[in-house]
C-alpha cells in the first residue's frame, strides 16, 4: 500500500472565511471534519486556488510508495487500474492519466493501463475487478491508484451561486495506491467481491463552464446533500448484504472496517446500525476530508503502516459514490 496527503492543512476557522456560509462549529457538528488537505493554496480575497499542483503528482507518489511497499520489481506490475474523477479537462478521455502515469512509473511494455471516471465508489469497482482478471488471467500483478484534487478548481463564487458551498467544506485532496499480487490458496487475500451501480440517483452534479448559466469559470462539484445521506446506509448496507451471500461471513469476525469517507456522522451511524464496533471502524475524513476513491486505500496504508492490521486479520471495505457507484469486498491479511 502507499498513500500521499499534500502539506497544506486547511483547518475549519480558514475555510469558512473563504467560503463564508456556515462556522466551524457546524461543521464539526454535522460532518465532524476538523481539518482538511489541499493541494493548491486558495486566495482568500479571489477565493480561487494558485500554486496549482498537479493530480498525477500525487497518484505517482502514493504509486511509488505502494510499490516500495510490496518490495517487487516495477516491471513485474502487468496492469493499472487509475480511479479519479477531478483529471484536468483535456486528460479525461483515452485513460490518459493512467496511461501517463505508466510512463512516468516506466512499467513494462505488456502493462495494460485503464482509467475509470468515478467518485467515491470507484475503488470498489477498480479492485473487484482487477481480482476478477487476476484470477482469470496471467497479468499476476496488478497496481490500483485514486487521485483527488478538487482543490485546484475551487472558485468560491461559482460555488455560492450554484448553491455547492459545502463541497468545498467536505472534500480533501490526496492519493492512495494498493499493489494486488496472485499467490497460492491458502486462505489469505481477497476472499470476494461485489460491486455494481445504481441509475436512480447521480448523488453528485459536475457543472463546468459550458454549462448553463455559468459560460465561464472553474467546474464545480455538487453533492446532494440529503441524497448522499439516504443512499449511504442503504447502499453500503445492499453492498455488505450481497457480498456476504457471494462470501459468508460475520460482522463480528472482522477486525477491520474501511468505510468511505462521506463524512464521521455517516459513518459512525451506519457503523452503529450494522453493528461495527467504533474502535474497530477506520476514521480519519475528520483531518483529511473526504478523498473521494481514494479514502479507504489512505486509510489502508496507514494502518499497516501503523501496525493496526496486521496478518491474519480480516477487513471489510464498503464504499458508495456519484453514479451511483457502490460495492464491497473482504480480505484476509
Amino acid at each position: 500500500t502507499g498513500s500521499y496527503l499534500p502539506e497544506h492543512v486547511i483547518d475549519n476557522e480558514t475555510i469558512t472565511q473563504i467560503i463564508g456560509i456556515k462556522d466551524s462549529d457546524w461543521l464539526v457538528r454535522r460532518t465532524g471534519v476538523e481539518t482538511r488537505r489541499f493541494a493548491s493554496l486558495i486566495d482568500p480575497e479571489t477565493g480561487k486556488a494558485f500554486s496549482k499542483v498537479d493530480e498525477l503528482d500525487m497518484a505517482e507518489a502514493a504509486a511509488r510508495a505502494a510499490i516500495e511497499n510490496a518490495s517487487i520489481d516495477p516491471d513485474d506490475i502487468r496492469g493499472i487500474w487509475y480511479v479519479t474523477c477531478t483529471a484536468p479537462p483535456d486528460q479525461i478521455r483515452f485513460s490518459q492519466m493512467a496511461i501517463r502515469l505508466k510512463g512516468r512509473l516506466g512499467l513494462n511494455e505488456d502493462c495494460y493501463a485503464c482509467q475509470i471516471d468515478s467518485g467515491c465508489g470507484g475503488i470498489m469497482i477498480a479492485t473487484s475487478m482487477a481480482h476478477d482478471m487476476i484470477l482469470g488471467d496471467t497479468k499476476e500483478t496488478v497496481l490500483i491508484v485514486a487521485s483527488n484534487a478538487t482543490s485546484p478548481w475551487l472558485d468560491v463564487k461559482l460555488y455560492r451561486e450554484t448553491g455547492a458551498w459545502l463541497s468545498p467544506y467536505l472534500f480533501g485532496d490526496g492519493a492512495g495506491a494498493m499493489v494486488l499480487q496472485k499467490t497460492p490458496k491458502n486462505g489469505r487475500g481477497i476472499q470476494g467481491t461485489y460491486y455494481s451501480a445504481d441509475a436512480s440517483h447521480p448523488l453528485m452534479y459536475f457543472r463546468d463552464k459550458s454549462a448553463q448559466p455559468f459560460e465561464f469559470g472553474s467546474p464545480v462539484f455538487d453533492i446532494d446533500v440529503h441524497a448522499v445521506s439516504d443512499a449511504y446506509a442503504a447502499f453500503m448496507g445492499k453492498a455488505i448484504q450481497k457480498l456476504a451471500v457471494k462470501c459468508p461471513f460475520n460482522i463480528e469476525e472482522v477486525d477491520r472496517f474501511y468505510f468511505h469517507q462521506a463524512n464521521r456522522r455517516l459513518i459512525e451511524h451506519f457503523a452503529t446500525a450494522l453493528g461495527a464496533p467504533l474502535d474497530r471502524v477506520a476514521i480519519n475524513v475528520h483531518r483529511y476530508g473526504n478523498l473521494s476513491a481514494a479514502s479507504t486505500l489512505v486509510l489502508l496504508d496507514e494502518d499497516r503502516r501503523n501496525g493496526v492490521i496486521n496478518e491474519g486479520q480480516t477487513a471489510l471495505f464498503c464504499a458508495v459514490g456519484a453514479g451511483i457507484h457502490y460495492g464491497a469486498f473482504l480480505v484476509r491479511f
